[in-house]
Parts: structure tokens; C-alpha cells; sequence
């Protein structure tokens, strides 16, 4: 097999992994205003919890590179090289100055195996995220810096044009996007003009899909998308927002959170549908949801209908190997895209997807496996 080149957008990230009791999580989340238990942004600078982390829980944080794409783009590096499937992985996003929290995330995400493509702002730090992490649950904190200011412009500057001539697959977060939309409609755009090119998306946080702005402009780019991923929660909060758009797709979408209500299998479907079929574009929908079953369904965007569900259970990991959950779902998704770049069915897709989730859950904050 020839070597392949993937193509992974997102915000680069130091994570800063806190063990913490569950009074100590509740104090701090009082103290700084946090939300428990979900991803959220704030300037941990000026609100001075980092300062309180060096200070007070240097000798029990843990580091390692974070951001949901940089967590998958690692994981699939680290699946590429256990599976000896020669694909290079690329990270493009934007960095601070070169300072050691800098120096520092990009030797880990190096030795992780995955080539740094990033544009430069060095009058801002760069980004970094303090999970506080107790027993299974996790509250996240980000303090985005130089990783928000992805330009348009660095599109070019960084030769990703070029890039995509060569890639099969491109991979971009919500939380990249909805600082970056301009940047967004390009890649995807310029995606759509070569077929061969798969574009995967992942919603990538509650808070970001309470942006209605956000959610406009997926929603009108789904026929442009291959692969759209979220969680449940996510899902359904993207749909909340979407309930003032005119927008078809929107309620195929809410059918298919509804379990496959008004879902057709291939073997229901009428020649006549099977062939306008042929010509629409399909989007593939994945929705994780926890220990749950994993929720999957075709959106033909045309005809703005879904079908072929699946339901795909999760086996239950024993609660005495969980370290943490932080990076789970991002490593589900290197999975999945792992084993698609196989060629495996949907099916076997997810299954790769939970079984590289797996492999986290028993790990310290994003680390990989041994």
C-alpha cells in the first residue's frame, strides 16, 4: 500500500491533568466559576487558576499534548504504527511563542509520531487545558490563546492547498471551527472539489453548539461533509440551537436521534429511491453516548432523509480499570477513521472506534498505551 496522508484541524493544546476529590473539585469549581464535568473556556491567566495549579498541585499534574484533533491525530499515529499501515499524520493549527509550554507540547506530540504543520502568533501564549479530573468524571478548562486566531490566511502560508493534493482524508474539530469558519467553508470547499478526499467533522462540545452562527454554518455545510460525529449531548444541544433554521436536514437529523423512526434499510428502499440515491450525497452520522450503544444512520442530504441504522453496543469496561475518561472520545474517533482508511465496513468502524477508546479509558489523562 502506498503511503497515505491525513490531515488533522485543530486547536493545539498543552493538557494539565488534576487529580482531585470530589470536595476538592466542588471548591474549585466555586471558586473559579467553572462548570462541572463539561468542556468550557475561560482565561485561566486572569482568572489565575493556573497560577493556583503550579503553585498548589505541581507534583500531581501530569502533562501531555490535548485538543480534541491533536488527541486523535496521536491516537492514529500510534494505530498506524502498532498496525504497520504506512500513513503519515499531520497536525495543523496555530501556536504561541516559543516558550518551555510550547517546547514542551511540541517534543510530546513529535515523539507521538504525528508531523506539526502550525502558523505562528507570538504575541500570544500557547494554548493549554486543565482537566480536573475526579474518579471517572472530568471538568475541562481551556484557555485557548495563539489557538483561536487561525487565519484564512494561513491557508496558504502554510501550503495546506498542496497538502490536500496529496491527502485522502481530513479531519477538523468543532472547537477549531468556530473560531476559524472562514477557514472552515475553504477546507471543506476545497475538500468537495476533489472527490477523493473523505471530510470528517466533530460537533466537539456543548458550548460551541449553542452558537447559533456555528450551527448555521455546519448545518449548510452537511452536503459537503462524509463523516459527522458527536456525542449525545452534543447532538442534541446542536439541534436545540438548529430549531429556527428552514433547513430539511435538521429533522432527518432529529429522526435519527429519535432511534431510527422513519428509517428505511437498503432492502425497503424502492428502485427509484435507490437510484436518486446514486447521485445524492450521503453523510454519515455517528453519535457516541457513554457506556450507551453507539447510534449510527446514512443522511442523504438531498433528499434530506436518513436510513440504514445502526445500533452498536458498547462493552462495559470494569470501573476498577478507568483512570479517566479525557480523550476518550477522541481516540473513538481515530478509530474509526483508522479502520476507514482500511476500507472496513461502518460497522467495523465503530467497533475499531470502541476498542481504541478502550485503550485510553485505562490510561492517565491522554496518554497513550505503552
Amino acid at each position: 500500500m502506498s503511503r497515505q496522508l491525513t490531515l488533522f484541524f485543530g486547536n493545539a493544546l498543552l493538557d494539565l491533568t488534576v487529580p482531585v476529590t470530589a470536595e476538592e473539585e466542588k471548591h474549585l469549581v466555586q471558586r473559579f466559576g467553572l462548570v462541572p464535568h463539561v468542556g468550557q473556556e475561560k482565561d485561566t491567566i486572569q482568572n489565575e487558576l493556573m497560577a493556583f495549579v503550579s503553585e498548589t498541585r505541581s507534583d500531581s499534574t501530569s502533562y501531555a499534548p490535548g485538543g480534541c484533533a491533536l488527541n486523535s491525530s496521536r491516537m492514529m499515529a500510534w494505530l498506524c504504527q502498532r498496525e504497520a499501515l504506512d500513513v503519515t499524520t499531520v497536525f495543523i493549527g496555530t501556536r504561541g511563542a516559543m516558550d518551555r509550554s510550547t517546547q514542551k507540547l511540541l517534543s510530546l506530540v513529535q515523539n507521538d509520531g504525528v508531523d506539526i504543520l502550525m502558523a505562528e502568533r507570538l504575541n500570544l501564549p500557547t494554548g493549554h487545558c486543565i482537566n480536573l479530573v475526579q474518579s471517572v468524571e472530568r471538568t475541562m478548562v481551556a484557555n485557548l490563546g495563539a489557538a483561536s486566531h487561525f487565519n484564512l490566511s494561513d491557508l496558504q502560508e502554510l501550503g495546506v492547498e498542496s497538502k490536500l493534493k496529496m491527502t485522502q482524508l481530513v479531519y477538523m474539530e468543532g472547537f477549531f471551527a468556530i473560531h476559524s469558519l472562514d477557514a472552515f467553508k475553504a477546507i471543506i470547499h476545497l475538500c468537495c472539489q476533489r472527490a477523493r478526499i473523505k471530510f470528517c467533522f466533530n460537533l466537539c462540545g456543548e458550548y460551541v453548539c449553542r452558537s447559533f452562527e456555528f450551527v448555521k454554518e455546519v448545518t449548510y455545510a452537511l452536503s459537503e461533509m462524509d463523516i459527522l460525529y458527536g456525542n449525545m449531548s452534543e447532538f442534541e444541544t446542536f439541534l436545540k440551537t438548529a430549531s429556527t433554521l428552514d433547513n430539511p436536514n435538521i429533522e432527518a437529523l432529529k429522526c435519527g436521534l429519535k432511534g431510527g423512526q422513519y428509517i428505511q434499510s437498503a432492502e425497503e428502499r424502492s428502485d427509484r429511491t435507490k437510484g436518486r440515491l446514486e447521485s445524492s450525497h450521503i453523510c454519515t452520522v455517528i453519535i457516541t453516548n457513554g457506556s450507551n450503544p453507539v447510534i449510527s444512520f446514512l443522511l442523504d442530504t438531498t433528499a434530506s432523509r436518513v436510513f440504514e441504522f445502526l445500533s452498536v453496543r458498547v462493552p462495559k469496561v470494569p470501573r476498577n480499570e478507568i483512570k479517566d475518561t479525557v480523550g476518550a472520545g477522541d481516540c473513538f474517533v481515530a478509530g474509526y477513521l483508522f479502520a476507514m482508511l482500511l476500507n472496513r465496513s461502518r460497522l467495523q468502524c465503530i467497533e475499531k472506534g470502541i476498542e481504541a477508546s478502550h485503550l485510553v479509558l485505562k490510561q492517565s489523562g491522554t496518554s497513550l498505551p505503552n
